[in-house]
């Protein structure tokens, strides 16, 4: 399991304990993004094979968003402005809509809690997990 980052340019892949990054996908190589009509938080991401970091497979990423809603609307926004900058036109972000179901067989009951560590915090809408050493800052 990862967390992922939308980046002005890329997905991030950010390892479990928050140390790293697993990988980077610029959104330049995403080709295809499906969302799960089956399940409430399923999505499938497909990027061009030469542009995933190593121990990511050509086969396209099965999801599970906690929020999928935020993360596609994020995502698309993201991938849009990319796409204007590099090729100076509106490029539709290529989301389809599809059942998933043949792939995953349990997404409508996925809960995510903090991992060992971890806690969870959020924030207008936004959940994060931080290390436990990180603490909320006062408002001011």
């Amino acid at each position: 399991k990862i967390f992922l980052a939308v980046g002005l340019s890329s997905l991030f892949l950010v390892r479990r304990d928050l140390e790293g990054i697993y990988a980077v996908i610029p959104f330049a190589q995403i080709t295809k993004v499906v969302q799960d009509t089956t399940s409430a938080g399923g999505v499938e991401l497909t990027a061009q094979q030469e542009h995933y970091a190593t121990g990511i497979q050509s086969t396209p990423l099965l999801l599970a968003c906690e929020n999928r809603s935020m993360f596609l609307g994020a995502l698309s926004m993201a991938w849009q402005v990319d796409s204007m900058c590099r090729s100076a036109s509106v490029i539709p972000f290529p989301k389809i809509d599809d059942a998933l179901n043949a792939k995953v067989t349990s997404w409508q009951k996925t809960s995510f809690s903090p991992f060992a560590g971890c806690t969870k915090f959020e924030y207008q809408g936004y959940s994060f997990f931080l290390p436990n050493k990180f603490s909320p800052a006062a408002e001011t």
